[in-house]
């Protein structure tokens, strides 16, 4: 799972299930779609910040590791 904690008191938001193991988070410049790399299963997932849900996930590489994200339409992922 990933956890989402709030920002002013570091307390626990929420558990969202992503799949395990994640390695990498990244989050687009508005704040609203996290991507989070899940090696395990060969892809990034993208998690809707507002709700705490999954709303997507995007085939990868066989690892993928790291994700960057460039703009709301432009994602790099580094397998």
């Amino acid at each position: 799972f990933a956890l989402a904690l709030e920002r002013e008191t570091g307390r626990e938001a929420g558990r969202i299930e992503v799949g395990a193991p994640q390695a990498n988070p990244s989050i687009t410049p508005d704040g609203a779609v996290a991507y989070v790399t899940v090696p395990s299963r060969s892809e990034v997932v993208a998690v809707d910040m507002r709700e705490l849900v999954v709303v997507g996930s995007i085939s990868s590489g066989a690892e993928p590791m790291g994700v960057v994200v460039f703009d709301q339409e432009a994602v790099l992922v580094t397998d």
